[in-house]
């Protein structure tokens, strides 16, 4: 099992953050095509990090790009974009049963064939963001070798189940474990769960990201400002140190 110790996430729509983002030290680099992106700014960010890909992974991170999930329609365009040999793998949010990484998985097959990439070689990130996800986690977690980890999602299964989400988070323990559970007994990674009020580094950051989200929530746009790149993943410690996992550089 591979252990990371940072994944750092990148509005994909924003050029001078990924430039930024490329110069960071963190394990994984994750542009992202999905939330942090608003609809009408998705075909830039494609554009944006397929550009950028040799840049990207300019200090031998690993590039997992964030595609959107099956049901946008967007996904195989998404996929296509971003895959080549400097892609470690992608991170697809929403993802519901095994069925989702099945074709996830195809959609890779093809695309890799397409660009001379070996078959297989794309790892799978995958996000579990609903009650029907966390049922079927275990199926999930074991549904395809490509699979490098599963994810868990506090904001979007809190939303799914029509809960608030708490100071405490003892609303997202039990499916925060069952997560955690499913990705040991399958041999795959558990990055931790973004929660940006215990991820920022003061409480004014966790302020000035409150007030963003409610102004975007406003203006019907999906959440992508400064906010994204305070709001960062970390997991398990380093094999490479055994350090303590500890917060990237921001970018």
């Amino acid at each position: 099992m591979e252990l990371f110790r940072s994944l750092l996430f990148v509005p994909g729509n924003r050029s001078d953050m990924l430039e930024k983002a490329s110069t960071a030290d963190t394990d994984i680099l994750v542009p992202d095509m999905e939330d942090s992106v608003p609809d009408n700014e998705k075909s830039n960010a494609r554009s944006l990090i397929s550009e950028k890909l040799d840049i990207l992974s300019g200090k031998n991170q690993s590039i997992i790009p964030r595609v959107n999930a099956l049901d946008t329609g967007l996904t195989f365009d998404d996929i296509r974009a971003v895959v080549s040999s400097n892609t470690y793998g992608i991170s697809v949010g929403k993802i519901e049963s095994s069925w989702d990484i099945s074709e996830v998985s195809k959609i890779l097959s093809q695309v890799e064939t397409e660009k001379s990439v070996e078959i297989g070689s794309t790892k799978i990130i995958a996000w579990i963001e609903s009650a029907s996800a966390i049922v079927n986690v275990n199926t999930i977690a074991s549904a395809s070798d490509r699979m490098l980890g599963i994810a868990f999602g506090g904001e979007d299964f809190t939303n799914d189940m029509g809960i608030q989400r708490t100071d405490t988070g003892i609303e997202i323990l039990y499916p925060r474990s069952v997560v955690a559970v499913a990705a040991k007994a399958a041999g795959r990674a558990v990055p931790c769960t973004p929660r940006c009020g215990i991820c920022s580094r003061s409480k004014a950051a966790a302020s000035r990201h409150k007030q963003h989200k409610q102004r975007n929530q406003r203006n019907q746009h999906n959440w992508g400002g400064p906010w994204v790149l305070v709001c960062l993943l970390y997991t398990s410690p380093s094999p490479r140190d055994g350090l303590l996992s500890r917060m990237p550089s921001s970018a």
